[in-house]
């Protein structure tokens, strides 16, 4: 249960706007081939995947980072099957996230 010496410090504190800041970077909307995208990030145990809704009819689109057996990182659809729309918005959201960094 919160108290009130609790929401205070938060106030006090500023963390309020940190955490209103953590929800903005939680779901955000990019622009892709002209249209808007909106971004969700989910945390699935220690798995981080993104669900792109589409302004148009095109289905939503889950994706992740995975490893190749070399160590390298690439951007893959769940499931599997829509590999170069995850890389396009893959960058799309590595980019987001260098940019509020």
């Amino acid at each position: 249960m919160t108290r009130i010496t609790d929401v205070e410090n938060c106030l006090s504190l500023n963390c309020l706007q940190l955490l209103s800041e953590h929800l903005l970077k939680m779901v955000f909307e990019l622009e892709y081939k002209g249209e808007k995208i909106q971004v969700h990030r989910l945390s699935i145990g220690a798995q981080v995947v993104f669900r792109i809704l589409f302004s148009d009819k095109i289905a939503p689109l889950v994706i992740t980072r995975a490893k190749n057996p070399n160590a390298s990182k690439f951007w893959t659809s769940i499931p599997e099957g829509r590999q170069k729309e995850a890389e396009e918005v893959g960058a799309l959201i590595s980019e987001y996230f260098n940019s509020i960094a």
